[in-house]
């Protein structure tokens, strides 16, 4: 789980110091105010530095977002940024970790380069140094598998160079690479996938259909499961199974009082978004992610889908918490009143673009804010909308 975020000249990001993040942020704010910058960061970061096939590198991540002219803050003349993520990370029979990873990279006349990057364990109020590394030189190391003052190419960063099993750097760099990252679009989720079926939903939903399949067909308690919510969502539906085609392993979805079935082709838009989230939402963990980012998951969705969604989602969060598991963080943009409406003020944060930079934070005068909610005429959304909310200095 991220704790803790700071940014420096990336994006729409002058400078964002400390930002405190929870299981559960819900991102608000104009449009080209900075929400979504907020979920690329990420996905640079996790672009990166996380192994293949995953992870491509920090110079072709740089390239994905149009070299470090586009990806530095267009109100500087510095083609060089920052990245400090502080990250709580979960392992079986291991317990819990917190790291602390930064990432320094510039461009110099030649070339494009990571100028400082590390990695400290944090322990109480003490921080152990996993690794530190400058220019393509090993400053620290621990354990010691190298020789201080090991070189390697400065382009690229120390995690995708030593990618040795059991180091702490792999073990976070192989955390990094479990994150997802959703901005789903039916017209992509409609057309047959005829590639492997694996655990794994693309980030448009290109392999929708055997994604879900697989899960339905590896797991008889999820797929009971899953069906049982698809018809109490859906009163029309009787059923859902997965079913094998020419194209692999494909959905088929049965209506009452139809004599023959549908195909993802032909389901609705709203019914192709809530199935998605739906099996996000109750997939085994093993089949889960430490972090999704999603944006505008309320596209295609009617508010009765939104409502129902977010009650099984807290439902499901619960299971998990009673089960001494870990759930994953959830990272979400949204234009939807309604959607606010659903959250609490503390799993809010506001963003806004003063001066051509992104300013993200909590809302201010929460107590006062949740008086007025206590009175259950205004919610949290009519309140954002209105103007009321500002994200604390």
């Amino acid at each position: 789980m991220i704790r803790r975020l700071s940014l420096e000249n990336i994006l729409s990001f002058q400078s964002l110091r400390d930002l405190e993040l929870k299981q559960l942020n819900v991102l608000v704010g104009p449009n080209m105010s900075g929400k979504s910058n907020l979920l690329r960061v990420l996905k640079f970061l996790f672009r990166a530095i996380s192994p293949p096939p995953m992870g491509v590198g920090v110079q072709q991540a740089i390239l994905e977002y149009g070299g470090m002219p586009e990806l530095c803050w267009k109100g500087s003349q510095k083609h060089s940024f920052r990245i400090e993520i502080e990250i709580e990370c979960f392992r079986k029979g291991l317990g819990s970790r917190v790291y602390e990873y930064g990432l320094w990279v510039e461009e110099s006349s030649s070339s494009v380069e990571v100028r400082k990057e590390y990695l400290y364990r944090l322990e109480e109020e003490k921080k152990e140094p996993i690794f530190e590394a400058e220019r393509g030189k090993l400053q620290f190391l621990t354990p010691k598998m190298f020789l201080l003052g090991t070189t390697f190419p400065r382009e690229k960063s120390f995690l995708e160079v030593f990618g040795i099993n059991g180091f702490e750097g792999t073990i976070f760099r192989q955390h990094i690479s479990q994150w997802r990252f959703y901005r789903l679009i039916p017209s992509v989720m409609r057309q047959p996938y005829v590639g492997a079926s694996i655990p794994i939903l693309f980030e448009n939903g290109q392999n929708f259909s055997s994604w879900l399949a697989f899960l339905m067909q590896k797991d008889s308690q999820f797929s009971t499961r899953f069906k049982q919510v698809v018809t109490d969502l859906f009163p029309h539906i009787k059923d859902i199974n997965p079913v094998q085609t020419v194209y692999g392993p494909m959905l088929s979805l049965n209506e009452k009082y139809l004599k023959r079935d549908f195909i993802p082709n032909q389901f609705s838009d709203g019914e192709l978004i809530c199935l998605a989230f739906l099996a996000l939402i109750l997939a085994p963990n093993k089949y889960g992610a430490p972090l999704f980012c999603i944006e505008e998951p309320e596209n295609f969705l009617h508010r009765y889908l939104i409502d129902n969604l977010v009650e099984i989602y807290l439902q499901r969060l619960r299971e998990i918490e009673q089960n001494e598991q870990n759930a994953a963080q959830l990272l979400i943009t949204t234009h939807s009143l309604h959607l606010i409406n659903k959250v609490n003020i503390e799993n809010l944060l506001i963003t806004s673009r003063k001066e051509g930079t992104t300013h993200i934070g909590p809302p201010k005068h929460k107590a006062e804010v949740q008086e007025i909610l206590s009175r259950k005429e205004l919610g949290l959304g009519e309140l954002f909308y209105s103007g009321t909310l500002e994200e604390e200095n």
